[in-house]
């Protein structure tokens, strides 16, 4: 016959610590739950005033941008011409950029990346299409898919493994992941223990992401990356 289970009791005060942290962490998940759209609506109304102050001030500067000015700086506790510039870059963009904003990630630099993409006419709805750009994409990951772009001019292409490297290394696979970082972590182990020779081409991004992974796994070992970036 099994023997009936009887629970301690759980610690009142304990108990409404744990509710309070509940609490505490719905109101987290909720700020989040918007924030990329509420950036790309400060960064659209601040594009749009910056505007405005040239055309009532005349000029680049005047009395309405040094106002405008002033206000952003104790806004974002820095006087920094290079973040104001940011936020104008990323208004610039801000309403197409709302149409994406469920998978944009709510971090300024990565919107300013994305934002520059698209200034570059680079294919950012086809990224987000195909989650190459994710509510998880970092500055690097964003700025490393720009790069790649850029050498895709080339008479090759190095997105495809080369005819050398299909008749040394035939057996070819292809695995995806949401993000570079995930797929780094999740073959790190598997390179580590590895006895078999191998070689890996992919996108700088994942070439970064394996590098700081290994280095983390094996700090005082003479780690070589065999990956060929894109």
């Amino acid at each position: 016959m099994a023997r009936a289970v009887i629970l301690a009791p759980i610690d009142r005060d304990f108990a409404k610590e744990v509710t309070a942290l509940e609490r505490e962490g719905h109101r987290l998940a909720d700020s989040y739950a918007d924030l990329t759209e509420r950036m790309l609506v400060f960064a659209h109304d601040f594009k749009r005033l910056w505007d405005r102050a040239k055309k009532l001030d005349g000029a680049d500067t005047g009395n309405h941008h040094n106002h405008l000015r002033q206000k952003l700086s104790e806004l974002i506790q820095t006087s920094n011409k290079s973040i104001r510039s940011r936020w104008i870059t990323i208004g610039s963009h801000a309403k197409k950029l709302m149409h994406h904003k469920d998978a944009l990630p709510p971090y300024r630099d990565s919107l300013y990346e994305i934002a520059l993409a698209m200034e570059d006419d680079k294919p950012v709805s086809k990224w987000i299409n195909d989650k190459q750009i994710t509510v998880d994409s970092s500055v690097r990951e964003v700025r490393s898919l720009r790069d790649g772009n850029r050498r895709k001019g080339k008479s090759q292409d190095q997105s495809k493994p080369t005819n050398k490297l299909r008749r040394s290394y035939p057996a070819t696979i292809s695995i995806s992941f949401e993000t570079y970082t995930a797929a780094a972590e999740a073959v790190s182990s598997f390179l580590l223990s590895s006895k078999a020779e191998f070689k890996v081409t992919a996108h700088k991004a994942f070439d970064a992401a394996l590098r700081e992974n290994l280095h983390k796994r094996v700090q005082n070992a003479a780690v070589t990356s065999c990956v060929a970036p894109i």
